[in-house]
């Protein structure tokens, strides 16, 4: 059977509604929120944000914006009569202004997902020495800035050379980061029910997550960008510690790809990334593959506008007319007849 969000004619009834959570996402109660809008930007520091949404004064009156969460809910209607329920993400209060008005009291607040946490100094110095396993290193980072709900892709990567936080001004994000690099993972980031991840990019050749055709485009909206002119089709991981012999490997991408250097004459366009830590030609290689799949700067990148389909979730695997793309930012307007603006990207690469 059809999604009834696969439909492409007939009206659907939905909405959104606003769980009040605890950190560990057990519903507390429900406030109601009127308008806002969501983004979602893989590249950003936070994520997944929320803002604009407005809820009454009233309702908030029993919300602690330091100890509760928000839970964002779409809502849609089934053709049974029941209701199927999307959890947006779990959201932390960043700001909380309140607006007077004609005998109203409004709060018209931004929220941020778990990335809040992780983009914090540092309380207590950590470090890895070398040798030490990236994993160890990346859950006692992650236990310290109080993340509870997480999974960490299983990982026998370790540290060239000593890694640690520099004075009292990096971030949790920070360190997490490099140790995502030298795994090969992408960087931190949380899903829908508010789980953090560390792992590699997901790869092209699966079952999407959404499906697109033109129907389901709004007409005028799609613009593709191939970027072939200045777009890399080399991406170089050094290492650059002190200690053993530097490490250097390439990902170019498949030759077959129009701005590959086979049919750019020869042509390299490289994109460096030097890097301390790495410990193994294999490691690089691995490096070099998940910043080209992270990179803006990629074959294609295809945006279109869409009706609202709470599906997505950060890197999502969308197909767009039988190709499948890595979503790497989307915006919603949180309202039921609110457009939904998608930015994907595809690249093939082999290794060099």
């Amino acid at each position: 059977m059809t999604d009834v969000l696969d439909r492409t004619t007939g009206l659907r009834a939905q909405g959104v509604e606003y769980e009040v959570t605890d950190v560990r996402g057990v519903t507390l109660g429900a406030v109601r929120g009127v308008g806002g809008s969501m983004s979602v930007t893989t590249n950003a520091t936070r994520v997944r944000t929320l803002t604009g949404v407005r809820f009454d004064s009233s309702d908030l009156a029993d919300v602690n914006p330091f100890t509760d969460w928000i839970r964002p809910v779409w809502v849609v209607g089934q053709p049974d009569g029941t209701f199927a329920r999307y959890a947006m993400g779990l959201l932390t209060f960043v700001t909380d202004p309140i607006k007077h008005s004609s005998g109203l009291t409004e709060h018209q607040v931004t929220l941020h997902d778990g990335s809040a946490l992780l983009d914090t100094p540092m309380l207590w110095s950590d470090s890895g020495g070398a040798g030490t396993r990236v994993m160890d290193l990346a859950l006692r980072l992650i236990a310290a800035a109080g993340v509870l709900n997480y999974t960490v892709q299983d990982t026998d990567a370790t540290f060239l050379d000593p890694v640690g936080n520099v004075g009292g001004t990096t971030t949790y994000r920070q360190m997490l980061v490099n140790c995502c690099q030298v795994a090969g993972w992408l960087p931190p980031w949380f899903d829908r029910n508010g789980q953090l991840h560390l792992g590699p990019a997901p790869t092209l050749d699966r079952d999407p997550d959404v499906t697109y055709t033109n129907a389901r485009v709004i007409n005028g909206t799609r613009v593709t960008n191939p970027n072939l002119l200045d777009a890399p089709n080399a991406h170089r991981v050094t290492s650059i510690g002190a200690v053993g012999t530097p490490i250097t490997a390439i990902a170019f991408v498949d030759p077959s790809a129009p701005h590959s250097r086979e049919n750019r004459g020869g042509r390299i366009i490289v994109q460096d990334h030097q890097l301390q830590g790495v410990p193994s030609q294999e490691q690089a290689e691995t490096m070099a593959r998940a910043f080209a799949a992270a990179d803006p700067a990629t074959f294609e990148r295809v945006q279109f506008n869409g009706p609202a389909d709470p599906r997505h979730d950060v890197f999502s695997v969308v197909r767009l007319n039988g190709v499948n793309y890595l979503e790497t930012a989307w915006a919603l307007a949180m309202t039921h007849n609110g457009q939904h603006s998608h930015t994907l990207q595809r690249s093939r690469l082999v290794g060099g």
